[in-house]
């Protein structure tokens, strides 16, 4: 085996990175214990489950760079917090992996992974603030009332659902990809030792 130096830079290209699914299972967790606490916490709900998602997209396709002989690592990932932006990198960079994630959506939740992404694209940025950057509010709290919405065909800023199912499958997906990773990992050492 050849000794490496400091100059030598060694990529690594996981499905699934551990360390960011840890990341986002945090959010995940901390948006399922405010919904449980039955408390009045939409905004930071809403915004937990949302970058849970985003988080749990960005796991998918990671290359970690070893650097030299050192602990000096860079990890690349997909960027941004659009979430179907973020899908749509996965779509061009990992096309079986996209098409494995939208089947198994639909089959599990009998919707569309791409368009309940983008139902939800932005919840993150519109949930963290009250009132966004620049100071306009373009959401439904301008309506005097809920016909007000209809007319003005303002769209919710969160569909409720499609969050909840869209972070559901994902921690549940890369769960699943990671006891699999590990068992076909076991699997294989158990037979080269035999």
């Amino acid at each position: 085996m050849k000794n490496r130096n400091s100059d030598d830079e060694l990529p690594i290209k996981d499905l699934v990175n551990y360390l960011m699914f840890l990341h986002a299972k945090e959010f995940y967790d901390a948006a399922l214990l405010i919904k449980e606490s039955k408390k009045e916490l939409q905004r930071p709900y809403y915004a937990f489950m949302a970058f849970s998602i985003e988080s749990f997209l960005k796991c998918f396709a990671v290359t970690t760079i070893w650097k030299g002989n050192t602990r000096n690592v860079n990890i690349n990932h997909h960027t941004g917090h659009g979430l179907s932006d973020i899908f749509g990198k996965i779509i061009k960079h990992e096309p079986k992996l996209a098409a494995f994630l939208e089947s198994r959506y639909e089959s599990q939740y009998g919707g569309n992974l791409k368009e309940d992404l983008q139902k939800n694209e932005n919840v993150f940025i519109e949930q963290r603030y009250l009132v966004p950057k620049g100071g306009n509010i373009t959401s439904g709290l301008q309506a005097n009332n809920e016909f007000d919405l209809i007319e003005s065909n303002i769209k919710p800023s969160t569909y409720i659902r499609e969050l909840e199912n869209t972070a559901e499958f994902l921690h549940n997906t890369i769960q699943y990809l990671l006891n699999e990773y590990v068992f076909m990992s076991n699997k294989n050492n158990s037979t080269a030792s035999n």
